[in-house]
C-alpha cells in the first residue's frame, strides 16, 4: 500500500511532454510507466490522464496479484490513494482560492452548513491554512475512522457532528504553537522508545515481583508496612500490561485495519490504559507521602520512587501518542452507531406505516 502510494506521487510530478493525441499519450505510458515500476520496486499501477474534465486514457501495469500473477486492470483493480489524496484536495482549495470563492485565513465556520468546530480557543479560530498544513491543533485519534464495508460509511456531515476529534492545541498562521514553540517540536522519537521500554521493564517487574515479594515476607513472619500503595503499583502493572497485549495482538493480526476500522481487542485495551493512567498519579501521591512520612526503608523508598518514576514516563509517552482515553470516545462513538442502525430501519418502518411519511424531511446529510 505504502508502495502505490509512492508510486501516485511520483506520477503525479513526473513531467511529461504534451502529446499530439490519446494514442501518443498511451505510447507515452507506456515507455514511462513500467521503467518507474522496476525502478521503485512496484509490483502494480493503474494509471489514468484526464483532460477537461473527461478520461482520455486509462491502463493498468504490472501485477495486481504478483503471486498469482493477476495483471492490474485500470478497469476493476482498486489501488487505495490514501494520504496521496490530501495532495489533490489541496490543490483543488488552491484553485477555488485563486478563483475567489475560498479564503485560506478565514474561518472554516463560515463555510460550514451542516456541523460548526467548537470555539474551543477564542479569538483563534480554525482557517483553510491551518487545515492544509497540519496545524489546525486536532488531536490525532485515527481510532475507528475507516469503514470495512463502503455501504456502512458514514457521510462526512454526519462524522463531523457525532466524530469531530478535539481541538487540543492552538496555533498561529506562521505555524507556531500558543508559547511560541514551533509546531511539532518533540524530544527525538528513539527517547520515546527508550522511555517507553524503561516503563514496561518496570510494570513487568512489578507485575511479577511483587506477589513474590509478598508471600516471601509473609512466610518470615514480616509483612510489609503500607500494603495498599505496592498494590497499587501491581494494580497499575497489570492494566498496562493488558494494554499493551491488546495493542500488540493488533499490530500483529493487522495493524492498518484494526487501528482504522476499530479492533475489538483494541478497544478494549485502551480503558486499561486510561485507568493506569489515573492510578499513576496515585503512584506520585504515594511516593510523596512515603519520602515525607519515611515509610519502608531507604531501599524500599528508593524502589518505589524508581518503579514510580517509569511509569510516569511510559503513560506520558502514552498521553502523547493518543493512547490514553482514545478507546473510551471510540466505544462511546461505535455504539451511537450501533443504536442508530438499530433504531433507523424501525423508524423507516413506522414512518411508511404514516400517511404523513412523505412529508418527512429527510436526513441533512442525504
Amino acid at each position: 500500500m505504502r508502495a502505490c502510494a509512492v508510486m501516485s506521487l511520483l506520477l503525479a510530478f513526473v513531467p511529461l511532454p504534451v502529446p499530439a493525441s490519446a494514442t501518443d499519450l498511451a505510447g507515452l505510458m507506456d515507455e514511462l510507466i513500467p521503467k518507474l515500476l522496476a525502478e521503485h520496486g512496484v509490483p502494480g499501477a493503474a494509471v489514468a490522464a484526464v483532460s477537461a474534465g473527461h478520461q482520455v486514457v486509462a491502463k493498468g501495469y504490472g501485477y495486481a496479484d504478483r503471486d498469482r500473477k493477476i495483471p492490474a486492470d485500470a478497469t476493476i483493480t482498486g489501488f487505495a490513494t490514501a494520504s496521496p489524496a490530501k495532495t489533490f484536495t489541496a490543490a483543488a482549495v488552491l484553485q477555488l482560492v485563486h478563483e475567489g470563492r475560498l479564503d485560506l485565513d478565514r474561518d472554516v465556520n463560515s463555510y460550514l452548513t451542516a456541523f460548526q468546530i467548537p470555539n474551543t480557543f477564542p479569538g483563534r479560530p480554525i482557517t483553510l491554512r491551518h487545515l492544509l498544513t497540519h496545524t489546525a491543533g486536532f488531536e490525532s485519534n485515527v481510532l475507528g475512522t475507516s469503514w470495512p464495508d463502503p455501504a456502512d460509511v458514514e457521510p462526512l456531515a454526519s462524522a463531523g457532528q457525532h466524530g469531530l476529534p478535539e481541538r487540543v492545541r492552538p496555533f498561529d498562521d506562521r505555524g507556531l504553537l500558543a508559547g511560541g514553540h514551533r509546531a511539532f517540536e518533540r524530544s527525538p522519537v528513539t527517547l520515546h522508545l527508550w522511555l517507553l521500554y524503561a516503563g514496561l521493564v518496570a510494570f513487568l517487574a512489578a507485575l511479577v515481583g511483587m506477589p513474590v515479594a509478598a508471600l516471601v515476607r509473609r512466610l518470615r513472619g514480616r509483612p510489609a508496612r503500607h500494603r495498599l500503595a505496592w498494590w497499587l503499583a501491581w494494580l497499575t502493572s497489570g492494566l498496562v500490561t493488558v494494554f499493551v497485549y491488546g495493542l500488540a495482538a493488533t499490530i500483529v493480526i493487522a495493524p492498518t485495519d484494526a487501528i482504522l476500522v476499530g479492533s475489538p481487542l483494541l478497544i478494549g485495551a485502551l480503558p486499561a490504559s486510561s485507568t493506569a493512567f489515573v492510578l499513576t498519579a496515585g503512584l506520585v501521591v504515594c511516593t510523596t507521602v512515603a519520602w515525607w512520612k519515611g515509610w519502608w526503608g531507604l531501599p524500599g523508598r528508593i524502589s518505589f520512587t524508581a518503579y514510580t518514576a517509569a511509569g510516569v514516563a511510559f503513560m506520558t509517552i502514552a498521553y502523547l501518542y493518543n493512547m490514553v482515553g482514545g478507546g473510551v470516545r471510540l466505544t462511546i462513538r461505535l455504539a451511537q452507531a450501533d443504536a442508530q442502525s438499530i433504531i433507523a430501519p424501525i423508524c423507516g418502518a413506522a414512518a411508511s406505516k404514516s400517511p404523513a411519511s412523505s412529508t418527512m424531511p429527510k436526513r441533512l446529510t442525504e
